[in-house]
């Protein structure tokens, strides 16, 4: 058992087969493993087939991964305990990082003892989290939200600069998924951004930690709830915000055929982004 978890955990080598991916992955579904190990087993494949490129052909890697999803999935429902803040938030990172919504039958079991340990995490199991649901476009329930509204003023102080811009960035994408969806009825996500970014030392950590990518991300934030930035963005080289080329490359990553940018046929707005797939 510790030399398969091993094969996970320590990727020393510069490349690795993905038959080897693939055969340690069998063996995985058929050990005895804690959820801890199911959950970094889970992230570690994640990271260094899909997000680095250790077994050669990233898509070629994810589609090992994704194989034994429903299988891993298995493993984790019948699991008793381990259901720690560290555990759930990597699960989650391991699926925003394949780009990939876990199985419904996942997230409901996931979801509520997320709820319950919000009350346990840190400043990174905070920011982890809400970086993999904003990634995937998953607003929980109300009653995350409301226990992550309670826990953030008790831990503000353990936030970087960089923690920072990721929640607050988090939290825009998150409100804005769960406005589309629910409409009014949606987590009011303000009530945990509005009193964070009021701090003034919060605000000095954005200060210290300032450069273009995170500014944006922070104008981006503070547009989405207040309506109005402090600061005008400033103007980009070329024709491609950086959001917009991270958009595009997850689109083409996902198999979608990017297409020329071109004004709406009514409104005769320029469409930034055309994708199609099939």
């Amino acid at each position: 058992k510790k030399e398969l978890i091993d094969y996970f955990f320590r990727v020393d080598d510069a490349s690795r087969p993905v038959t080897e991916l693939n055969h340690n992955l069998d063996a995985v579904l058929k050990e005895k493993l804690n959820m801890k190990e199911l959950a970094l087993v889970l992230f570690h494949s994640a990271l260094h087939g899909s997000d680095r490129g250790v077994y050669g052909e990233q898509k070629i890697a994810r589609r090992v991964i994704e194989n034994h999803i429903q299988g891993l999935t298995d493993k984790v429902l019948r699991q008793q305990d381990g259901h720690t803040a560290y555990t759930l938030s990597h699960m989650l990172l391991a699926f925003s990082i394949l780009k990939m919504r876990p199985p419904e039958r996942l997230v409901q079991f996931i979801e509520p003892k997320l709820t319950q340990v919000v009350s346990e995490m840190h400043a990174k199991d905070i920011r982890d989290t809400l970086k993999a649901l904003a990634t995937l476009g998953m607003p929980l329930d109300k009653g995350f939200f409301k226990a992550v509204q309670d826990r953030v003023p008790q831990i503000k102080h353990e936030f970087n600069g960089y923690d920072l811009y990721e929640v607050f960035h988090s939290l825009s994408i998150l409100d804005a998924v769960g406005e589309n969806l629910h409409g009014k009825k949606r987590a009011p996500l303000a009530n945990i951004f509005g009193p964070l970014i009021s701090d003034p030392q919060v605000r000095q950590k954005l200060v210290e930690n300032d450069d273009e990518k995170t500014r944006r991300m922070l104008l981006d934030s503070v547009f989405w709830f207040k309506g109005q930035t402090p600061l005008a963005y400033t103007p980009e080289n070329g024709d491609a915000s950086l959001f917009e080329t991270d958009v595009a490359a997850a689109f083409k990553y996902a198999g979608a055929d990017m297409k020329a940018s071109e004004p709406h046929p009514v409104t005769k707005h320029r469409i930034d982004l055309k994708a199609a797939f099939g």
